[in-house]
């Protein structure tokens, strides 16, 4: 069985996962330009910089403001 991934917020303008295979790589989900990410959406990954990036638990109202649907997710 596949584990669920870790939903996060990266740097406060990007929603996304991490899948434990790949504790590197950052799935994107949604990017919000408005809150300065400079990822696009249909990029689907990027890597992160334990250094550089901030993360911290994605939550229910990230979705929401996200416009992502957690159904599926959470």
């Amino acid at each position: 069985m596949i584990p669920r991934p870790d939903y996060f917020v990266l740097g406060e303008h990007t929603l996304g996962y991490i899948d434990a295979r790949q504790p590197h790589v950052f799935c994107i989900l949604h990017a919000s330009i408005l809150r300065g990410s400079t990822f696009d959406r249909l990029a689907g990954i990027t890597f992160l910089h334990p250094e550089i990036d901030t993360i911290r638990p994605a939550t229910p109202e990230d979705f929401e403001s996200y416009r992502v649907c957690s159904k599926g997710h959470l």
